[in-house]
This record gives C-alpha cells, structure tokens and sequence, in this order.
C-alpha cells in the first residue's frame, strides 16, 4: 500500500513544480559574461528575436545612441522556463517584427550576469527587462509568458524617443 501512496505524493509534487511561474535557485558560481549569440542567431532566421551579440553596457549605449529601449532576457542555464521561453515565445515571428525597434540581449544571470541580476533584484527566472537608455527600467516580465502575452506588453510599451 505504501508504492501507490508514494507515486501519489511524487504526482502531486511534480505537478505543483510544473505551475510554477518562474525557476528559482540560489548560486554564487561567477564567471564571464554569456550572450548565447548562436541561440539568439538562430531565432532570428527563424523570423523570432534577434538577440543582439553584446553585453548590458553596450546595450545601454546603443539603447541611448539610437532612443530605442533594451530588451534583457535574463536566464539561467538550468531553467525549463526560459528553455521554453526561448523555444515558444521568443522564436516566435510576430514577436521579432514586435521587438526589431529595441537592443534585445541576453544576460546569463549565473555567468558573468549576477550584477545584472543583482541590480534589477532578479529572484526568479526567466526575467524579461525593459530598460531605457540610461538602465531605468520600464517594464517587467516575471516568469514565462507565451508569445501572446509578450505582444501585448511590448505593445503598451512607451517609445524611448518620446
């Protein structure tokens, strides 16, 4: 009688993992910066986002230069959300039409992104962050959204040269 009871508990337990809205895990591992260009690449041919090959700061300068707003996907490695972030909502064509007027990145927050992630308070991945050119954030995702929700946020999103 203790087997069923067991697999009944590890149901419950994995099905209440998989509600939740965003992967939370404690690290202190640093190292450097990771853009994953190559993933960001291959969206983009795709008809998705596509992620620029640059880091925060370079993003910020560009952001100012040309008055448009970052786009900072910030993930770790380990997480299923942002896996499927990338795999449903961010390769998806009408959100790269939507996002081509900004500097979207990608900011590993385990490698070379903890104080990016530490300034924005990031406690849960995947974080989508909407910044200006002067890193003042706009808006924020908290958690997977699906392709849907993603357009109707970068669609109330102010312009950064208005």
């Amino acid at each position: 009688m203790k087997a069923p009871r067991l697999l009944a508990s590890l149901l419950v337990a994995a099905l209440a993992a998989a509600t939740l809205p965003a992967c939370k895990k404690q690290s202190s591992e640093t190292a450097e910066f990771e853009a994953r260009p190559s993933a960001g690449s291959a969206k983009a041919a795709g008809g998705g986002i596509a992620f620029a090959s640059l880091g925060y700061d370079e993003a910020l300068s560009k952001a100012y230069a040309e008055q448009k707003l970052v786009m900072v996907d910030l993930y770790t490695d380990w997480c299923g959300w942002c896996k499927k972030m990338d795999r449903e909502t961010f390769s998806d064509p009408r959100v790269g039409r939507a996002t081509r007027g900004m500097v979207p990145i990608r900011v590993n927050a385990e490698k070379g992104g903890q104080d990016v992630a530490r300034k924005y308070r990031v406690d849960g991945f995947p974080v989508v962050l909407f910044l200006d050119g002067k890193g003042r954030e706009v808006q924020r995702i908290r958690g997977f959204v699906d392709a849907e929700e993603l357009l109707r946020v970068v669609e109330g999103l102010p312009r950064a040269g208005a």
